[in-house]
């Protein structure tokens, strides 16, 4: 990068510029050079602008959290509201107070992250926030329990994520009290209480696939529910199916009551997880 960006600064490629300063961020990153990786970082925003992309804003207050340049606790920053942008920052915050030694803290901010995703049923974002959680308790001399939680991670994704959710929703009241203890300087027992049987619920979940009789559904049902869950909206699935959203409404409460499933979300994660094959309505 270091090389080709003179080349492309001279030719006047600002796009390839921008992607090169941006590399140069990752490598300040990578060798815990903040200060090189924070400047790299307005440079490639600047460029962004010149050329009508989108600035890296809150990644860049990331990195200002993580180099120490902003109280996490007391500054107020404005988030887009992603989901991305919530757990990178409990992961940051996360990082930042494990380098500083406030492992405590770190456990707080990684379990936030975790119960934001969780939330949201982001499975693989929520994998590396139980990463973040190994590192921090392997720093701190905890190899038992961070190996158990690396372990239980690498089940976790080997089996697509998705079929060790249940196990993970099951912990949403368990991760509210974890992320809020008394004071930030006490252990906080009840995120160390929820990590130390994260692996069992997750090993647990990995054997508890939920098995969905997708073949009672109609061939309209069927159709409706693989659009739902691609994420159309009823008015969407009504476009496609030359049908009202009213019907669209009315099958999806029949599929519902044929699954036993609740909501969208739901339904759209254990679609994914089951793939149903050819010998599904679809094909009648």
């Amino acid at each position: 990068a270091q090389v080709l960006y003179p080349i492309s600064f001279n030719e006047g490629n600002l796009m390839a510029t921008a992607f090169l300063t941006w590399t140069t961020c990752g490598a300040a990153l990578f060798e815990n050079d903040l200060t090189n990786a924070v400047a790299r970082l307005r440079e490639t925003n600047e460029l962004n602008s010149q050329i009508g992309a989108a600035s890296m804003t809150s990644h860049e207050q990331y990195l200002l959290i993580a180099a120490g340049s902003l109280d996490v606790e007391d500054s107020q920053l404005q988030w887009d509201g992603s989901l991305l942008n919530e757990s990178a920052l409990g992961r940051s915050q996360a990082e930042h107070h494990a380098r500083l030694g406030q492992p405590s803290r770190a456990l707080v901010h990684a379990v936030a992250a975790l119960q934001t995703e969780v939330e949201q049923g982001a499975w693989r974002h929520a994998a590396y926030t139980i990463d973040c959680c190994a590192r921090i308790l392997i720093n701190e001399g905890d190899t038992s329990l961070g190996l158990d939680l690396f372990a239980a991670v690498d089940r976790f994704r080997a089996t697509r994520s998705l079929s060790t959710a249940p196990a993970l929703i099951a912990l949403r009241p368990d991760l509210a009290t974890a992320r809020t203890p008394q004071r930030f300087g006490d252990l906080p027992a009840a995120a160390r209480h929820l990590l130390e049987h994260l692996p069992r619920l997750l090993a647990q979940g990995a054997t508890q696939n939920r098995t969905i009789a997708w073949d009672l559904l109609t061939p309209t049902e069927f159709a409706v529910t693989s659009l739902v869950a691609t994420g159309d909206t009823n008015r969407e699935v009504a476009d496609k199916l030359f049908v009202s959203a009213e019907t669209v409404k009315s099958h999806l409460s029949r599929v519902f009551a044929k699954t036993g499933m609740k909501n969208r979300r739901e339904l759209m994660l254990q679609f994914a997880e089951d793939m149903p094959t050819s010998d599904s309505p679809r094909d009648s």
